[in-house]
C-alpha cells in the first residue's frame, strides 16, 4: 500500500476516534469543548453527504468569554481533504421555504494569535436561526465549500433538527 494512502487511511481513523471520544484535532478547541461540557453536554452526530463522505456535526453553547455566548453549530469533514470556506455563512432551509444563513464565527475555533483556521471544520452561529425552525421537518445544511467546489449538502434527521429548534426557540 502506497505510503500516502496509507497515512491518508490513519489520518481519518484517528479523525473519526477523536471525534467519537469527543475530542477534538482543532488547536484550543479541546479546552472549549471541556468548558462546554461542564456547562451543559455538547450534542454530536455523524452525517454522510450524497457522495458518501462523513461529517461530523457538534451542537454546543460558546463557553468562551471573549466570544458572544450562544449556540454553536460545528462542522467536522471526517473525510480527509474536505475544505470548507470560512468567508461564508451556512445555509440552512427546510423544504418548505424557510430559509436562515448562519454567520460563520471559524475564527472561534483557534488561539487569538493564530491566522491559520483549519481546513475541515467550521463554526457557526446557530442563534441566526430566528424565527425558529419547525421541528417537524427536516433541516438542511448547504455547507460552504472552498476553492469554487460545490457547496455539499447534508440532510439532518430527527434528532437534530428538533435539537437546533429546541435552542433556537430558547433565544
Amino acid at each position: 500500500m502506497p505510503a500516502r494512502l496509507l497515512a491518508r487511511l490513519l489520518g481519518a481513523a484517528l479523525a473519526v476516534v477523536m471525534f467519537t471520544a469527543g475530542l477534538s484535532l482543532l488547536p484550543g478547541a479541546g479546552m472549549a469543548e471541556g468548558q462546554a461540557m461542564a456547562g451543559g453536554s455538547p450534542q454530536r452526530w455523524t452525517l454522510s453527504d450524497a457522495a458518501g463522505q462523513r461529517w461530523g456535526l457538534v451542537l454546543f453553547e460558546q463557553p468562551d468569554h471573549i466570544y458572544p455566548a450562544g449556540p454553536r453549530l460545528r462542522l467536522n469533514a471526517l473525510t480527509p481533504g474536505l475544505q470548507i470556506d470560512h468567508l461564508r455563512p451556512l445555509q440552512v432551509d427546510d423544504g418548505a421555504g424557510q430559509q436562515w444563513q448562519l454567520p460563520n464565527r471559524s475564527e472561534e475555533l483557534v488561539a487569538a494569535e493564530e491566522t491559520a483556521l483549519p481546513q475541515g471544520a467550521a463554526q457557526f452561529d446557530a442563534a441566526g436561526l430566528m424565527p425558529a425552525p419547525s421541528d417537524l421537518r427536516p433541516l438542511r445544511l448547504l455547507v460552504p465549500v472552498a476553492n469554487g467546489g460545490a457547496d455539499v449538502s447534508l440532510m439532518l434527521g430527527a434528532d437534530p433538527t428538533k435539537q437546533l429548534a429546541r435552542r433556537a426557540a430558547d433565544l
